[in-house]
């Protein structure tokens, strides 16, 4: 069984706990997606759990990157999870390594709010702070959906898709329902 917590990723197997935080590859490095962050507050100057979060993370960084709190989880059909994380983009752990996807891979944001496999075609969907993202068939890049494209806003917290295929997008402010999209 995995865990998604604030402290990082947990499995409970066997009756054994394993865990794994930044310092094991979990989340990018602060300075690959430092210019990519938009939150320029500190929440910890005004709640003590997001101070709490920041002493997690093992450094005094005054912007919205904790890559140790999982915001949301999946594991796909082939045992890989998928995590994604407050400011360190999405992270892939097939149980021993883990490859961590940002901006600069073609994300539209690097806090990842939700993640759902899709049924149909066992892809998946990322809900960003700056669109929803399909990684790409070809395994290249990914496909990226914003508000020019029918979204509500750009912060996508929730998602589901409907038996016909229209899609449900929970935003800052709104839900759209889109039913002709290409990603």
């Amino acid at each position: 069984m995995w865990f998604a917590t604030e402290g990082g990723l947990a499995r409970l197997k066997e009756g054994k706990w394993s865990n794994w935080q930044h310092k094991d590859g979990l989340g990018a490095k602060y300075e690959l997606v430092q210019a990519d962050i938009p939150y320029r507050n500190d929440p910890s100057k005004v709640s003590q759990h997001h101070a709490a979060q920041a002493a997690e993370a093992g450094s005094d960084i005054e912007v919205g990157f904790n890559p140790n709190y999982i915001v949301s989880i999946v594991v796909d059909d082939d045992g890989i999870v998928w995590c994604g994380t407050w400011g360190g983009g999405l992270s892939r752990f097939d149980g021993t390594n883990w490859k961590n996807y940002t901006v600069k891979d073609g994300l539209p944001g690097n806090h990842i709010f939700t993640l759902q496999l899709d049924e149909k075609d066992r892809r998946l969907w990322i809900g960003t702070n700056k669109g929803l993202a399909r990684p790409n068939a070809d395994g290249n890049g990914f496909s990226i959906m914003t508000k020019t494209d029918g979204l509500f806003a750009d912060n996508v917290f929730s998602l589901t898709k409907a038996s016909d295929g229209t899609l449900w997008v929970g935003s800052f402010g709104g839900v759209a329902r889109i039913s002709n999209y290409k990603l």
